[in-house]
């Protein structure tokens, strides 16, 4: 069973009065062969503004943060402060910016 550790929690705040709260989990690092980008274990629990919720896992990227479900229904991007959500390649949530 692997644990995952709570690392940061934002909310976002996005264009059209939407908003997402982004709980991020750092995931276990999997050993790759020498050379090779890791594997990416963490996920992400995201709450949004219409009241639905998603849990996730971080999936590779060559910048900023990626997540996002088995069939890439929804994906999340994250890099820095800002962030923005794909649901079927089309974005429902964006220019978010976390308050902090």
């Amino acid at each position: 069973s692997s644990t995952s550790l709570q690392i940061n929690n934002f909310i976002f705040t996005c264009d059209n009065n939407k908003s997402i709260d982004a709980t991020f989990y750092e995931g276990e690092m999997i050993p790759v062969k020498q050379g090779e980008m890791p594997i990416p274990t963490g996920s992400v629990k995201l709450v949004l503004s219409d009241g639905r919720s998603f849990n996730l896992p971080q999936t590779i990227s060559a910048s900023g943060a990626r997540y996002a479900n088995s069939d890439e229904s929804i994906v999340f991007w994250n890099k820095g402060t800002t962030a923005f959500i794909t649901e079927n390649g089309i974005e429902t949530f964006s220019n978010c910016n976390a308050q902090i």
